[in-house]
């Protein structure tokens, strides 16, 4: 399964209510937690990370200069204001800089993990349903019936 899945999987069953499903299926949608955490926790710390090492040189002036200019929009302020190529320059390096986190965000989200949750019943899945229907987006419902049903 796609590391992308494994987090959104991993995102939607930390927080649903497992209260009102049999202990078996309670069981197995925690070890299936266990089983997701390692691989989502891995994500995070691989994207910190990238985040810091994939700042090109200069970053933290270019970074003070974007803020100071936001905060002039706000406030509608000239001071910190960029203007013409100081601000085109701004605009380059925060969009390459976006290009190239998304781009190993990419790469990150693609990679295969084994994953091999316990199953839960039909009855179960449709109690976890109601039990957290505002807690599940309509499109991530076939990722939690494929990992905990089919």
């Amino acid at each position: 399964m796609k590391t992308v899945d494994i987090i959104q999987i991993h995102e939607i069953l930390k927080g649903l209510s497992l209260a009102g499903l049999s202990f078996k299926a309670q069981r197995a949608i925690l070890k299936t937690l266990r089983q997701l955490k390692p691989a989502a926790e891995r994500y995070a710390e691989d994207m910190k990370e990238a985040t810091e090492k994939l700042k090109p040189e200069g970053f933290e002036e270019i970074e003070k200069k974007a803020v100071a200019h936001n905060e002039a929009l706000e406030t509608g302020s000239e001071q910190g204001r960029l203007q013409g190529e100081e601000l085109k320059v701004v605009v380059r390096v925060y969009a390459d800089f976006n290009k190239r986190l998304a781009d190993y965000a990419t790469d990150l989200g693609d990679e295969e993990v084994e994953i091999d949750p316990e199953k839960i019943t039909e009855d179960d899945f449709e109690k976890l349903l109601s039990a957290n229907a505002e807690k599940i987006e309509a499109g991530k419902l076939v990722l939690i019936e494929e990992m905990l049903c089919n």
